[in-house]
């Protein structure tokens, strides 16, 4: 999938006015392999993650730990990208309150030299995450320097639905599904 999104991508980079490609994090640029398998494939939201056999992983302590690794497709699509001199926004699910934590683990796992990253107001209770996501692309897209975005990649369909894209790639998840 990711070889077909860097096909159409480079083969877009030098027809529009400033390339730009958006990437989802949570299974799509990191694996949170480590508390989906702690967790027995359920989800804890809260609580503590000690990352000890048999003991459950509270998702926001992993998040807040910044010890996701990457996923190499995707780090080695994003190198390729970055070669190219293609921005790359990063528009996650991820709370405003988890940031820092976010940027220190997209570095930690060889994501660097991106354009931005927008979380998500920790005040935001909407019952899907499409407005938000949408709504970012389509800030990148309208900013004082417009961003053309060529892609948005996601393992989530809210990750592509909403528009403010040439194209969406949806990678698989077979852990989990988000409105």
């Amino acid at each position: 999938m990711l070889d077909d999104a860097l096909t159409y991508v480079q083969s877009r980079a030098d027809k529009v006015t400033r390339p730009a490609v958006v990437l989802d994090i949570d299974e799509t640029s990191l694996t949170n392999w480590r508390s989906i398998d702690a967790d027995d494939f359920g989800f804890i939201g809260g609580g503590e993650c000690p990352l000890r056999p048999t003991l459950p992983c509270g998702f926001n302590e992993w998040i807040n730990k910044a010890r996701a690794k990457a996923i190499g497709p995707t780090l080695k699509f994003y190198n390729a990208v970055r070669e190219k001199h293609i921005a790359v926004f990063f528009v996650t699910g991820r709370h405003q309150s988890q940031r820092k934590v976010t940027i220190r683990n997209l570095y930690r796992a060889g994501f660097d030299d991106w354009t931005g990253l927008m979380t998500r107001p920790d005040d935001d209770k909407a019952k899907t995450i499409v407005p938000f996501k949408s709504g970012e692309r389509a800030k990148i897209e309208a900013g004082a320097k417009p961003y053309t975005i060529i892609a948005t990649i996601g393992d989530q369909q809210s990750d592509l639905d909403g528009g403010h894209a040439e194209c969406g790639f949806k990678i698989p998840n077979p852990f989990y599904f988000i409105d």
